[in-house]
C-alpha cells in the first residue's frame, strides 16, 4: 500500500482490504480470460492480428500487456509482415507498396539481394 492506515478505523480498514482482494480476485481472472484467449489464437493469426492492429493506430504498450510480449517482438513481428508483403510484391510483379517497403527495409532487411530488388527510378 502507498498510503498508511493508522487514520482509518478498524472498518475501514477492513473494507479497503476487501476492496483489494477483489481487484486482486478480477485482475486473476482477467489475467485467466485473456491467456486462454492467446492460446486459442495460432501463432501466425496472433502475429498478423498484431501486425494489422499495430497498423491500425494501436499502441504497442496496449499490445504488449494484451499479448504478453516485448516491445521489441512486436517490432520484429511488424517488420517481418512488412517483409512478407514486399517479397510478395516482388513474386507477384507488382511495383507499388513493394517499392516503398524496399526503399524503407533496405536490401539487407528484406533478405533480398540487390539485384532482386524493384528499381523506382525505371
Amino acid at each position: 500500500m502507498a498510503f498508511s492506515f493508522k487514520h482509518l478505523t478498524a472498518t475501514e480498514r477492513e473494507e479497503i482490504r476487501a476492496f483489494e482482494a477483489a481487484i486482486k480476485e478480477f485482475r486473476e481472472k482477467r489475467s485467466a480470460i485473456l491467456r486462454m484467449a492467446r492460446q486459442r489464437l495460432q501463432r501466425s493469426d496472433r502475429n498478423l492480428a498484431i501486425v494489422r492492429r499495430l497498423d491500425a493506430g494501436e499502441t504497442v504498450a496496449t499490445l504488449r500487456d494484451e499479448f504478453g510480449l516485448s516491445r521489441a517482438r512486436i517490432y520484429e513481428l511488424a517488420g517481418k509482415a512488412r517483409r512478407a508483403a514486399a517479397q510478395a510484391d516482388l513474386r507477384a510483379g507488382s511495383s507499388g507498396k513493394s517499392d516503398m517497403i524496399l526503399s524503407i527495409l533496405g536490401p539487407e532487411e528484406t533478405g533480398q539481394p540487390p539485384s532482386a530488388r524493384v528499381s523506382s527510378e525505371s
